[in-house]
């Protein structure tokens, strides 16, 4: 029987989605956090930082118009949060430094810590390329 190479077809493999905009990192309650995915987004007056595992995230959230310098988490335009599964829980308190803030470029630099009613996350820092949407 002749084999009938027409018939047989590739299979179609789409390409994994990879985030990547920059480097993320923290300790969790002293244990390293080191994202597979970062993403940052600039929209609507904010840029928006998260580094993401399957189980957990660090998102840290602050005003567009930010320059150089020390802010509390608990300033107005300031939010982060850590994701431990299916929870999610907001900082009570911290800090976000921005070493730079290039506009033109949309590079943003700094380092983070905070607190959450269950976990503390320290020597975060973040060096990032935000995407307008």
């Amino acid at each position: 029987v002749p084999y009938d190479f027409a018939q047989e077809e590739d299979p179609v493999v789409d390409p994994p989605t990879i985030i990547n905009a920059g480097s993320f990192a923290a300790k969790v309650d002293d244990v390293l956090f080191a994202p597979f995915t970062v993403s940052a987004i600039h929209n609507d007056g904010f840029i928006r930082v998260t580094g993401s595992t399957s189980m957990e995230s660090i998102s840290i959230t602050i005003p567009s118009a930010l320059l150089e310098g020390v802010h509390q988490i608990t300033e107005s335009g300031f939010t982060a949060s850590y994701r431990l599964g299916a929870t999610t829980e907001p900082a009570i308190s911290g800090q976000v430094i921005i070493v730079s803030h290039d506009v033109a470029n949309r590079i943003i630099k700094g380092t983070y810590s905070f607190l959450t009613e269950n976990h503390s996350i320290t020597i975060g820092q973040f060096n990032v390329t935000y995407q307008n949407f």
